[in-house]
């Protein structure tokens, strides 16, 4: 199938900011919203990566961002919401996420591996980047089945370091309430990973204070190295920020079985795929 490019996804009239309280009327409806680490939050632009349970999960977190930044973050939803195939990609509420996601401005991600996809997504984000914005990506690259956190894939940190802009992790819990229809949603957006951190400012690499390299013999690294690394930090901050279990395997979107890293299917019973599910 043919990939669209973003020029032709994007309209000449950016809607986001208007959108805004639509969002915020249907996340009432469905959570008691809660923040906190605002102060996390960098100035300028930078590429924060969440934890995904949720289809309201994006939404959710750049609702949080504009209420309280009043400014966009572009979110990296998957390019089935592009081409009108909504939830499941069973084409529910396919024509209005559609109609959303290009209003938006949101950037389409192409989940298959394909090198012209992956150059067009670097081509966007580097695009917000320079224009002063932020963006949002779920690097596990879809929504856990179980509530584990599974692996991320290594874009996120590639993307940030190759731009030298921060990396910060943000984590987003769901919370049942008793005699309600509500779940108490709540964002935390941590303390960012810097330039400084991915090793960019000084001839010797070292993470700190997550201890990941040793600090008494610091050694030199590739960027191959230092994007599996700083990829790895991210993980362990999210899931110590959102209280999750780290499965330890990546999730394959389409066919929602869990791949151990050398891309054996892991031979274990695999969770039902709840309606919403990507």
């Amino acid at each position: 199938m043919e990939q669209r490019k973003s020029s032709e996804v994007t309209p000449q009239k950016d809607t986001y900011m208007n959108m805004v309280p639509w969002v915020n009327t249907w996340l009432a409806m469905r959570h008691v919203m809660r923040h906190q680490g605002m102060e996390n939050i960098p100035d300028g632009p930078a590429m924060f990566v969440a934890n995904h349970l949720a289809f309201d999960d994006s939404l959710a977190i750049a609702a949080v961002y504009a209420n309280t930044q009043n400014k966009p973050l572009r979110l990296g939803a998957k390019a089935e919401y592009f081409q009108g195939k909504g939830v499941n990609n069973r084409g529910f509420f396919g024509k209005t996420i559609q109609k959303f996601v290009v209003d938006t401005q949101q950037i389409p991600v192409f989940r298959d591996n394909d090198r012209k996809g992956s150059v067009q997504l670097a081509k966007d984000i580097k695009h917000r980047f320079a224009i002063g914005e932020s963006v949002l990506l779920h690097a596990e690259g879809t929504r856990s089945l179980d509530g584990r956190l599974n692996r991320f894939k290594y874009g996120a940190a590639a993307f940030a370091i190759k731009n030298s802009v921060p990396l910060v992790p943000v984590s987003i819990t769901y919370e049942e309430q008793r005699f309600s229809p509500r779940s108490i949603a709540e964002v935390t957006f941590g303390k960012p990973l810097t330039p400084v951190d991915y090793g960019m400012e000084f001839q010797h690499f070292r993470l700190l204070p997550d201890g990941l390299v040793d600090a008494v013999a610091p050694r030199m690294m590739n960027q191959t190295d230092r994007i599996v690394a700083v990829t790895n930090i991210l993980e362990r901050r999210i899931a110590e920020m959102s209280g999750q279990k780290r499965s330890g395997y990546y999730l394959d979107p389409h066919t929602k079985k869990l791949i151990i890293p050398d891309n054996e299917i892991v031979a274990t019973e695999t969770p039902e795929i709840q309606p919403d599910s990507e």
